[in-house]
């Protein structure tokens, strides 16, 4: 989840569609016309929180998510969020366009793959696409992820784990640990490897989920340079609602 942008503009002048988005455009028109199950979810946080780190300055988030599943184990979707970066006096909006393919063995795990591409407004120096794979089982899942250029910067790996746990018909905990490694040339300056844990709850309510959360990271980055005061940890809170 950066160089200076400068003032507000009109609409007109900024920069024209990445071509991702043209790309994401043409995939997503092409699951939804093979008569793909489609999806979407709106979310309001307390704090954007993407691997430890906060992308909108430790304020308040809204976030949009749409999905498309074949129901053959092929899928893509689009991410929506406000960000702000650290050294910009005005926010900017971060999109995401991602695809992926999920198979179901027989033992009932689910091994997935796919890409993604991360892009910001007033920000392009900052766009960057990443692969991943992972398994899921049941209530677990595991998933590898490695980018060439870090939003913008050097390569990196990310290697997380998630759990949930139901404690009662409303009630789940979740879990989750992650490990992100520099794996550029300047792994000396941003350091090696940047821990993110987070436990917290999940509460099903009038047709939504409300969610609270501890997150801690073991350090800072500038990988992360967005806006923030160098608070390493929170407790977070959202309520999203599926659509």
């Amino acid at each position: 989840m950066r160089h200076r942008a400068g003032g507000a503009r009109p609409v007109a002048a900024l920069n024209p569609p990445p071509r991702w988005c043209v790309c994401a455009l043409l995939v997503l028109g092409g699951v939804a016309c093979a008569r793909a199950q489609v999806s979407g979810s709106v979310a309001v946080l307390s704090d954007y929180r993407y691997r430890g780190a906060s992308l909108d300055g430790e304020r308040p988030a809204l976030q949009l998510n749409l999905s498309w599943d074949t129901g053959s184990g092929a899928y893509a979707g689009i991410f929506a969020s406000n960000v702000r970066f650290d050294d910009a006096p005005h926010g900017a909006l971060q999109g995401i366009a991602y695809a992926g393919y999920a198979g179901r063995l027989d033992s009932g795990w689910v091994l997935e793959a796919g890409a993604e591409y991360s892009a910001f407004t007033r920000h392009r120096a900052r766009d960057y696409p990443e692969l991943y794979a992972g398994l899921i089982a049941g209530e677990f899942s595991a998933r590898l992820s490695w980018s060439p250029h870090y939003f913008g910067q050097e390569a990196v790996a990310y290697g997380e784990v998630n759990a949930t746990h139901p404690l009662d018909d409303d009630w789940r905990l979740l879990l989750h640990f992650g490990v992100l490694d520099v794996l550029g040339g300047h792994a000396l300056r941003y350091g090696h490897e940047i821990v993110d844990a987070r436990i917290g709850a999940a509460f099903d309510w009038k047709g939504g989920t409300l969610d609270a959360g501890w997150t801690d990271s073991s350090r800072e980055t500038p990988l992360y340079p967005f806006a923030h005061d160098d608070a390493r940890r929170a407790l977070v809170f959202s309520y999203s609602r599926p659509f």
